[in-house]
């Protein structure tokens, strides 16, 4: 890592003792550097990067939460001039971790949605805290990065993102002068000049550490004055989480209700409804846009993976049955529309499970598909079944996590490991090859009524690409299909005895 004198100092002096270890951290959309350092006694989460206004925001945000004790990571020491700061060590369990680990773990489906909704009221509880105790006695003027209030303007810069940044990197066709009057009519309708919050600006339930059985909020340098309702827009929407409606909307009633119960002069319930959408709207605009520069134009596949789901909400948004906006907007209408024919097919890839469903019942015996990882110094898996070795695909072009210290003593079931295969590598790009051709198949064998299919996944160690290809591929196939779906990893005996487990 860029720094790492610097960072090594900073720790020595806080802890008066050196780090004897150093794991980079894999990181998302940003080009900010992260680390943890530990020694015999202690840990913490270094960050390096080279935009100094934003180091200074976080640090200086962050210190002013921590004098109202507010939920965000403690800032140790920073070094700000060499662009290095240090901070709490809040774990790797991710709010977005926890839904993912309790839908996957939890066999009632009804019970699943009852413990996520208590995460997410324990989550907004303290969001409530940060907009409203956070923002009293900000120094937006000195500390905001850009301007210091969400105002029409910064409505306008994020539509702008989101023309330049996906519709012209995706080739959509449009009309600028019908398109920019709907932005226009848009930020009309939010420019709201009573700002009394501080707005987080990327909510989102990745940008929530799970630490001690309580939320954390980080990634928060972005921030600004603000409406409180965008927040909350983005938390409930966020693509990679997939609340359902009736989830959302008993969230958003919550997050009313309890606004009401701490600042009495705070907007209604009516109004924040009424402008909701509104903002989930200019939220899903200014995703796309990033999904668009990160993904298609950087392309990195955590990006590329969630483009879909955030056109459907795009879609969903503007083609409610009841309409969900007291104005129109026909050209972006229409594009959405557009975008939603191209994207509303194509395999869905987020939290390890599609989306959408197809209607592929079977009033035949049920189709088994064996879903395996190997290594190739074992060889391919044998088939018990005999009806053949059926697929067998090659995960040896991903790059392989197992080359770094880090990750050698976890698997493709751990959290670390997930994170850097989405963020550092194509694996999304070829699980959307490989479920297609997939698809295919399975469709044609439940129509023919087989039984049997197998699915083998490889890498060299069966322990990493092939483990999370697999891992996906299943949970993919139950989401999807009418079928009975048997995982195995066939190289777990050889997988290292101790590991530090994630959630």
């Amino acid at each position: 890592m860029s720094h790492e004198k610097h960072i090594k100092r900073l720790f020595k002096q806080y802890f008066a003792e050196p780090p004897i270890a150093l794991q980079p951290i894999a990181a998302a959309g940003s080009t900010r550097q992260y680390c943890r350092l530990s020694s015999h006694k202690h840990t913490a989460i270094a960050a390096y990067h080279n935009n100094a206004a934003e180091n200074r925001a976080f640090v200086e945000m962050s210190l002013h939460f921590a004098h109202k004790n507010l939920a965000t990571p403690q800032i140790y020491a920073h070094d700000l001039p060499n662009g290095v700061y240090l901070q709490q060590d809040l774990g790797n369990e991710t709010l977005l971790g926890r839904i993912s680990h309790i839908r996957s773990n939890t066999s009632d489906p009804n019970a699943a949605e009852k413990l996520i909704i208590d995460h997410y009221e324990t989550s907004i509880d303290q969001l409530l805290r940060l907009q409203i105790q956070g923002h009293e006695g900000l120094d937006y003027e000195t500390l905001c990065v850009a301007r210091t209030q969400f105002d029409r303007q910064a409505l306008l810069w994020d539509m702008q993102y989101f023309k330049y940044c996906f519709l012209k990197l995706t080739q959509t066709v449009f009309s600028d002068v019908r398109l920019e009057a709907d932005f226009d009519r848009l930020a009309d309708f939010l420019a709201n000049p009573n700002h009394r919050y501080f707005m987080l600006r990327d909510c989102q339930a990745r940008n929530i550490m799970w630490h001690n059985e309580l939320p954390y909020f980080i990634d928060y340098q972005g921030g600004t004055g603000g409406h409180s309702t965008y927040d909350i827009a983005s938390l409930l929407f966020q693509t990679r989480a997939n609340l359902p409606d009736t989830t959302r909307r008993h969230l958003l009633a919550y997050y009313t209700r309890q606004l009401a119960l701490l600042l009495p002069a705070a907007p209604s319930p009516a109004y924040i409804e009424s402008q909701f959408y509104a903002y989930v709207l200019a939220r899903t605009l200014q995703v796309l846009g990033a999904y668009g520069l990160r993904g298609l134009y950087e392309r990195q596949s955590l990006f590329l993976q969630s483009i879909p789901v955030a056109v459907d909400n795009l879609y969903q948004i503007l083609y409610a049955k009841t309409p969900l906006l007291p104005f129109a907007l026909p050209e972006l209408s229409r594009i959405a529309q557009v975008l939603y024919d191209t994207y509303h097919l194509q395999p869905i890839i987020y939290n390890h499970a599609a989306t959408h469903s197809v209607n592929t019942k079977s009033t035949q015996v049920q189709l088994s598909v064996h879903v395996s990882s190997f290594s190739y110094r074992q060889g391919v898996p044998l088939d018990t079944t005999g009806h053949g070795v059926g697929f067998v695909f090659d995960c040896r072009s991903i790059h392989n996590p197992g080359r770094y210290e880090p990750y050698q003593q976890l698997t493709g079931k751990d959290q670390p490991v997930i994170d850097f295969l989405e963020t550092q590598t194509t694996v999304a790009e070829y699980l959307q090859h490989v479920w297609a051709l997939l698809g295919k198949a399975v469709e044609n064998y439940m129509a023919r009524g087989l039984e049997h299919l197998n699915v083998n996944f490889g890498c060299t160690g069966g322990q990493h690409r092939s483990v999370y290809c697999a891992e996906a591929t299943a949970q993919w196939l139950q989401q999807r299909y009418d079928v009975q779906v048997r995982l195995a990893h066939t190289n777990s005996n050889n997988w290292p005895p101790f590991r530090l487990r994630s959630m």
